[in-house]
């Protein structure tokens, strides 16, 4: 049992490194505008929520494919040193990631579609790496 816990708690961790890395690198390769930049620098929340909602599409792309390859890479890790029920430890994986997300969007507004987006977007890529 403490080596499904020790997966899960290192999958987690591979996971969000992952996400940061990749979320990174996406808004190098598709960097949100000077003028967003700008207005989000300004921290008013109004300002915020209506500057994110006019964001751009690759940027918010790029943060949900970021988002995958993150849970894929910590469903892998937790999948590799899981000894049983590798796609349940997975599954629970994913599960964690969506509560931190959704906390996420809590704090900070996106778009309807991003919102929706992102709730499926982390058990398929945990579930595939963990088998």
């Amino acid at each position: 049992m403490s080596r499904n816990i020790v997966a899960v708690v290192l999958g987690l961790i591979f996971a969000i490194i992952s996400i940061t890395v990749f979320t990174l690198l996406s808004h190098m390769v598709f960097p949100f505008s000077a003028e967003f930049t700008e207005k989000i620098a300004t921290g008013d929340p109004e300002v915020l929520k209506a500057t994110l909602k006019n964001g751009s599409l690759a940027a918010f792309l790029g943060e949900l494919a970021a988002r995958a390859m993150g849970c894929f890479v910590g469903g892998l890790v937790c999948g590799q040193i899981s000894n049983k029920s590798r796609m349940l430890y997975g599954l629970l994986l994913a599960v964690l990631l969506m509560l931190m997300g959704v906390q996420s969007l809590r704090q900070i507004p996106r778009p309807l579609w991003y919102q929706l987006a992102l709730l499926f977007m982390y058990v398929p890529p945990a579930w595939v790496a963990s088998k």
